[in-house]
């Protein structure tokens, strides 16, 4: 996969797996292997872009934690493999 490896920690896997969960985590549509999502976070919402190689988010959070992953990321990416 050619998505670079990131830290996660067990608190953000389990704030992705209630984003999920809560439904609040929807493919907007896809195009071959690029996804596009909306994440309604707990503070904004969000606009999520996946594919083969890259991932982006609107967030601000990797400005402040560059070797880290949003848990918006992490959410669309649980998307994909659960129901993907």
């Amino acid at each position: 996969m050619g998505v670079e490896r990131r830290r996660v920690g067990k608190s953000l896997v389990k704030k992705a797996e209630k984003l999920l969960r809560e439904n609040k985590v929807i493919l907007d549509h896809k195009n071959g292997m690029k996804w596009f999502f909306t994440v309604k976070g707990y503070h904004d919402t969000y606009s999520v872009i996946i594919n083969e190689h890259s991932m982006s988010c609107t967030c601000k959070y990797e400005a402040y934690h560059p070797n880290g992953i949003c848990s918006h990321k992490l959410a669309a990416l649980l998307y994909i493999l659960y129901r993907g």
